[in-house]
């Protein structure tokens, strides 16, 4: 740790954004992208609760950037808790409907 090293970044810069943080469908991928550049170096958390456990998918692009995605087994309203070190980012968590699966049979 140096001392005098002001607090620029941290999780108020990180941004998020992509169709998985605005709607989902039960059994589809749902994806987004996080932007970590501008917060510094730290550690990314996600989490999504709901009516069924979903399995998150975490892509580095080691660009400041990183994908995510994840498949919620049944269909409701999930939380997206985005954190990075251990604090929510803006607008986390997200509040994210998952539809049941569309029947094209």
């Amino acid at each position: 740790g140096s001392s005098g090293s002001s607090g620029e970044g941290g999780a108020h810069k990180v941004r998020a954004g992509g169709p998985g943080l605005e709607r989902g469908e039960a059994g589809v991928p749902a994806e987004f992208s996080i932007w970590t550049r501008e917060a510094g170096a730290g550690g990314l958390s996600i989490a999504v609760e709901g009516p069924s456990k979903a399995e998150i998918t975490f892509d580095d692009h080691k660009n400041g950037s990183c994908g995510v995605s994840y498949i919620a087994q049944e269909p409701g309203n999930y939380e997206v808790s985005i954190k990075f070190n251990d604090e929510h980012i803006p607008e986390s968590p997200y509040l994210v409907p998952v539809i049941a699966p569309s029947d094209d049979a």
